[in-house]
């Protein structure tokens, strides 16, 4: 009596491995947009009842979006006037009046230059990726350039040190600053877009600046 042909393990696994395959494929084309979308959203929202309040508070219901056309005009108006004489007149009387209370005195100019550092046209804040060693010597990490070297640190040091932000991956929005000689900085041929890429991927992105090919 002939049986029947028995199943190789690896053809009884084929449509499990397949449906396995159609997952992650169908995560990896969904979960860019949703993610997107989520962040999208809650910033929208977020900026939206800023000045949304005001409007559901004066028309007695909520108007989506509202509020956030009126930030964005808002600061595009703050932004006009301070561009010409009476604005900048205007903006310093406020500035005199803010520093001279000592605490927030403190907090008003570190968010000033931190923002001119970061926001204005001509800053070089985070324009520069490197390679630095870190944590220790013969271990290197991704990093970036935020500024020239602090003539106050550098006195002390009796040398040009430069202050580099090494993030953590995946989340940059945290990191150290640490001061590194000239000589222990090696700038990479990469866009800021690449290195967080790189360091928001865990290094799975390594970014044209790192793959030899070229190839995204």
């Amino acid at each position: 009596m002939t049986g029947a042909t028995p199943v190789a393990p690896r053809e009884r696994a084929a449509p499990g491995r397949r449906l396995r395959h159609y997952l992650l494929t169908g995560l990896v084309v969904l979960l860019p947009g949703a993610i997107s979308a989520f962040v999208l959203w809650r910033v929208f929202v977020a900026l939206d009842s800023l000045l949304g309040r005001f409007f559901e508070l004066f028309l007695g219901r909520r108007v989506p979006g509202a509020g956030l056309v009126a930030l964005v005009l808002l600061i595009l108006a703050i932004g006009a006037v301070a561009h010409n004489v009476i604005g900048k007149r205007l903006i310093h009387g406020i500035e005199d009046l803010v520093i001279r209370v000592p605490f927030v005195r403190w907090i008003y100019r570190t968010t000033k230059e931190v923002s001119s550092a970061v926001l204005e046209e001509k800053s070089t804040s985070f324009r520069k990726v490197v390679l630095v060693p870190f944590p220790y010597r013969g271990v290197h990490s991704i990093g970036f350039q935020t500024s020239d070297a602090p003539s106050e640190v550098s006195a002390v040091v009796g040398k040009s040190v430069f202050p580099v932000f090494v993030p953590t991956a995946p989340n940059p929005m945290s990191g150290y600053v640490v001061l590194y000689a000239e000589d222990e900085i090696v700038p990479l041929p990469m866009s800021v877009d690449d290195g967080l890429r790189f360091v928001i991927s865990a290094g799975a992105l390594t970014g044209r600046g790192l793959d030899p090919s070229g190839r995204e």
